[in-house]
This record gives structure tokens, C-alpha cells and sequence, in this order.
């Protein structure tokens, strides 16, 4: 996703989205994901094959998790 293509088009901007942070194991280390889906965390990270950790989450439209994601990865 990008802004400019969010606020093309508002029906995708609007969708409900959740904004998370975990960790995931990976050859017994520990790494960690930002990051953002409209699907359920379990399904969008096992489909990844890893075992994970849920940190924290935020649930909201697509554009605000998109900006909160974008805040964050600046810092």
C-alpha cells in the first residue's frame, strides 16, 4: 500500500485493517514484524509457515493503520 493510492481510492482506504507487532521464531531465534493486514493475524502469519507471538495490535481503516505504520517505522 501507498498514500497516494489510498487516497485515490476511498473504498479501499475505508477497509477494516489491524495495524501489528510481534515476534516470530525463526531457527530458534527471534525476530520481529510490523505490520499490516485486512485478514485475521493467525491466518495472514500461518500462512507463513512460523510460529509468532502477537505483541500488540491496532485495529482501524486501512489509511490510519498505513500512517500509524509508516510513524512508526521513521522512529
Amino acid at each position: 500500500y501507498n498514500l497516494t493510492i489510498l487516497n485515490r481510492n476511498k473504498n479501499l482506504a475505508s477497509i477494516n485493517s489491524t495495524l501489528y507487532f510481534l515476534c516470530i521464531f525463526i531457527d530458534n531465534k527471534t525476530k520481529y514484524k510490523i505490520g499490516i493486514t485486512t485478514q485475521n493475524i493467525d491466518k495472514r502469519m500461518k500462512a507463513e509457515g512460523y510460529k509468532f507471538k502477537v505483541i500488540s495490535k491496532y485495529h482501524s481503516s486501512l489509511i490510519n493503520c498505513f500512517k500509524l505504520e509508516q510513524k512508526i517505522l521513521k522512529k
